[in-house]
């Protein structure tokens, strides 16, 4: 296995290079865990080219630090908020029709929601199992949604 310190070096200086000017990146659940790291990275590597990006995310409060950060670490990317619940497809598919309504194409898609319940079955307004819907449904209807017609 290769020592951290190469991985990080290996990002730092190679990453950048992919990662064209003007990229537009959806984050779909990237507000704690491996979804908020990759998005923090992935602002750090895009830095200064411009990129759009879009977090889709439960609750813009508690995201309010979150999002000041990314604005500091790179204050030419264009970072919006979309405050929806993954658990919903109702909300996943007014997410995914704002982004629509303002980009052409989505270069990078991520998404990293989730849910676990210790209580047994729950289900959500919509009549769907919580844990089901953030590993399966909304997963695929986002991803048909941000497909190029």
């Amino acid at each position: 296995m290769a020592p951290i310190t190469k991985v990080k070096q290996s990002n730092t200086e190679s990453l950048p290079a992919f990662i064209p000017d003007d990229m537009v990146a959806v984050f779909i659940g990237a507000t704690s865990g491996i979804g908020e790291a990759t998005l923090k990275q992935f602002v750090i590597a895009a830095k200064g080219k411009s990129p759009r990006v879009y977090v889709v995310g439960r609750s813009a409060v508690k995201s309010a630090p979150l999002l000041e950060e990314l604005q500091r670490t790179d204050p030419a990317a264009k970072i919006e908020f979309i405050e929806k619940d993954g658990s919903l497809l109702q909300d996943i598919e007014a997410a995914t029709s704002l982004i629509r309504k303002s980009e052409t194409k989505v270069d990078l898609l991520f998404i990293s929601i989730g849910f676990i319940s210790f209580e047994g079955r729950i289900e959500t307004s919509e009549g769907l199992e919580p844990s089901m819907t953030t590993r399966f449904y909304s997963r695929a209807l986002a991803i048909q949604q941000l497909l190029p017609s």
